[in-house]
């Protein structure tokens, strides 16, 4: 069935909410302009069975007023092949000083096909559905709308009241109103009981929900990339195409943000298709040259620099799940093509390990240079790589567009992909195995033998001229994930760094013990003790998933450390708390995460009592929680 379209309207006013996203901070990368209302989520199961979000009047915008302060509409579903029945519930009704006057608001419901698609939408004459005629020899649809509520039509839409209470939808002849409350309340519980029986206890089942929620409420389908396929952009509220046709064509896709949904989505028992769909999406959208782009949507595709190459090691633990070998058939050669682009253009003489690269200056984006190569690492503006100038440094080299630095965090990711991918070979018996097993023993060896800094005791990126930088973030911590170190080495870091609580501040007991309040949650996106912590700002302190994610892979490594394997259980429970403590709060799921206990975050001078920053919805904060999912064995 086409989709419908909710407006929440007030009738004294005459505004209405048009659109509403779980979404950022109003950044002018969204969809809804300025009426942005307030959305929190709820669960969303992966096969669709029950999903609960509210919305309503919301905080300004970017700096507009918000279409009204009060109102708030529950909407919970259930849904399948067999059609839809949608319960709209108004929260807050009744007496009291503090309860909304609920006849003031109504409901307006309409119908329309995506994407331009030829069909025609409209409201019964008896205003009790709206019906779906599609053009062609497709079969009409029908969505009976029912309530006590007065109706009317109000510019197209079928209107009604919600001072008589909830309104259901339902494409079920038969139904009434109890029937809809009914099958939408016994999904509901259907869901609960499933997480717990999956989960094992209250507080993992919370966990994972919110960890399904997170993948499943940016799922989206677009003929720009696949129509009969779904995908994972990064969030609801960004957008990559310009001037877009329509709505429908707004998103984004950052290569390692999508790989790692599918991570999120193939953790629920019935996240399968969506996590196989999504990482289709993301290898098949590959450039010409081979690799994927760091930002990609809407026609636009980066033409010059990548991200943080994860493919390999996410289809590994799609495959070690599942064990579809066609999946890996299907896609091993895109991620052999990324793995043989980095060997071909990312590797700096002498030293032969991984640097990052942005040629735009011969691409059309003049002047962005330095900047351009920063976004490579994904990171975009990590300490890591200061300098004097914000366009160009002492230490990159504008003719060739490549930053004369061994990264240690890349060049251990292009060495994890190496062994991911010799796995996957001989999965599905490939003869390059052996190959890419050498490739990663080659990788590993230079990692070793170059990167460690035996007077910070840490593996540290390093300049070309032989210095080492003492800007020290959990990217350190892959070289772990590489093999590099030796058991010793690995111990040291997880002393000297990891559970050091001037540092990345991780109890080993993950309670916390010690910690500063203003490095409480543990894993900092650069270390506590440099100068760049303090004032904080996007990579300069921020908690990152993807950085928990790798860093505990890089753990796993090591189990048989006890240090390191103590290290890793407190960085799980550490980072599930962070995850857990936001979304029960608040229902975010943070693009990244303020590392100070019970702070406000202030953004552009404004100061908001929330610990998000960034985008409020933004799927791989989720990889904070999922990580203990995974440590409690139930990936």
């Amino acid at each position: 069935m086409p989709p419908l379209s909710a407006l929440l309207c007030q009738v004294s006013t005459g505004r209405c909410i048009e659109c509403a996203a779980p979404d950022g901070l109003g950044q002018g990368k969204g969809q809804c302009g300025s009426a942005q209302a307030h959305v929190r989520v709820g669960p969303y199961a992966s096969d669709r069975s029950y999903g609960q979000y509210f919305f309503g009047g919301g905080a300004p915008n970017n700096g507009h007023e918000a279409a009204f302060t009060s109102g708030n509409l529950s909407m919970a579903f259930t849904a399948g092949k067999g059609g839809l029945r949608l319960l709209a519930s108004p929260v807050g009704c009744g007496g009291g000083a503090a309860a909304t006057n609920c006849s003031d608001f109504e409901l307006r419901l309409n119908g329309r096909f995506l994407w331009t698609r030829v069909g025609r939408a409209g409201v019964a004459s008896d205003l009790s559905a709206i019906g779906f005629a599609p053009a062609g020899d497709l079969a009409p649809a029908r969505a009976a709308v029912l309530g006590d509520g007065g109706r009317s039509v109000v510019g197209g839409n079928l209107t009604i009241n919600l001072g008589a209470g909830a309104v259901g939808v339902s494409t079920f002849a038969g139904d009434d109103l109890a029937a809809v409350r009914a099958a939408v309340g016994a999904a509901r519980d259907k869901h609960s009981a499933s997480m717990r029986d999956a989960y094992g206890t209250d507080a993992l089942a919370e966990v994972a929900t919110a960890v399904e929620a997170a993948a499943m409420w940016t799922l989206v389908s677009t003929p720009a990339e696949n129509a009969h396929a779904v995908l994972m952009p990064v969030s609801r509220a960004w957008q990559r195409a310009e001037n877009p046709v329509s709505r429908d064509y707004t998103y984004a896709i950052f290569d390692w943000d999508n790989l790692f949904a599918s991570l999120l989505a193939g953790m629920a028992p019935a996240g399968r298709d969506a996590a196989y769909s999504n990482v289709i999406q993301s290898f098949k959208a590959k450039t010409a040259e081979g690799y994927l782009a760091n930002c990609a949507g809407g026609g636009y595709k980066d033409q010059d620099r990548t991200e943080p190459p994860v493919g390999a090691k996410v289809l590994l633990a799609l495959w070690q799940k599942w064990g579809d070998a066609w999946l890996v058939e299907l896609l091993f050669d895109d991620a052999l093509d990324w793995g043989d682009w980095f060997v071909r253009t990312r590797v700096l003489p002498p030293a032969g390990l991984i640097a990052l690269r942005s040629y735009n200056e011969l691409h059309g984006e003049p002047g962005c240079g330095m900047q351009c190569a920063r976004y490579e690492s994904g990171l975009d503006n990590s300490p890591m790589y200061d300098c004097g100038n914000a366009t160009t440094c002492e230490y990159f080299d504008a003719a060739t567009g490549t930053m004369q630095l061994y990264d240690v965090g890349m060049s251990s990711m292009v060495t994890q992909e190496a062994f991911a991918l010799a796995e996957l070979a001989s999965a599905i018996g490939r003869p390059e195995a052996a190959a890419l097993r050498a490739r990663g023993e080659h990788f590993r060896e230079l990692i070793r033998t170059q990167l460690w800094d035996e007077r910070q005791g840490i593996f540290a990126n390093r300049f070309a001229n032989g210095t080492f930088s003492d800007r020290i973030s959990p990217t350190s911590f892959y070289a772990l994930l590489a093999g590099a170190a030796t058991d010793a080495q690995a111990g040291a870091m997880v002393s000297g760094w990891l559970t050091n609580r001037t540092r990345f501040c991780v109890s080993p007991a993950g309670d916390f013990a010690g910690n500063d309040d203003s490095c409480w949650w543990g894993l900092p996106s650069i270390a506590a003790d440099d100068d760049a912590f303090p004032p904080l700002g996007y990579w300069r302190g921020f908690v990152w998933g993807p950085m928990a994610q790798l860093t505990h892979w890089s753990l796993q490594n090591y189990d048989h450390v006890p240090s390191v394997r103590a290290a890793r259980k407190g960085l799980a429970r550490q980072m599930s708390a962070m995850f857990v403590d936001e979304w029960r709060r608040y229902a975010h799921v943070c693009e990244n995460y303020n590392p100070h206990r019970n702070a406000s975050v202030v953004v552009a001078g404004k100061t908001w009592s929330d610990d998000c920053t960034g985008t409020r919805f933004y799927h791989w904060g989720a990889l904070a929680g999922l990580i203990e999912v995974v440590e409690q064995g139930k990936f």
